[in-house]
């Protein structure tokens, strides 16, 4: 029951979000009425900003794997120089 619950807030909160945070186009008008003149292939500006944030979460990730890439390196670099030094006292 907790987990349908939490659904459903979910996805409220999403719609909600959605709907408020959408952006408007310049010079478009408000919508009124129904979506069914809009072409089969048209996207929303809910889509559009879907795609803003999509595109900024894949940044933010390519990011921090470069920043673990680097520090993977660093750490296998020290760990072989520890290595090394270890191996050289015995």
């Amino acid at each position: 029951m907790r987990f349908v619950l939490g659904v459903l807030i979910g996805f409220g909160i999403g719609f909600a979000g959605a709907v408020l945070f959408a952006q408007q186009k310049p010079g478009a008008k408000a919508a009124s009425g129904g979506s069914l003149g809009r072409p089969l292939g048209a996207t929303t500006n809910g889509a559009n900003g879907a795609k803003g944030v999509i595109g900024k979460v894949r940044k933010g990730i390519d990011e921090a794997l470069t920043e673990a890439r680097q520090a993977q390196r660093a750490a296998e670099k020290d760990i072989t120089e520890r290595y090394q030094r270890s191996v050289g006292r015995k």
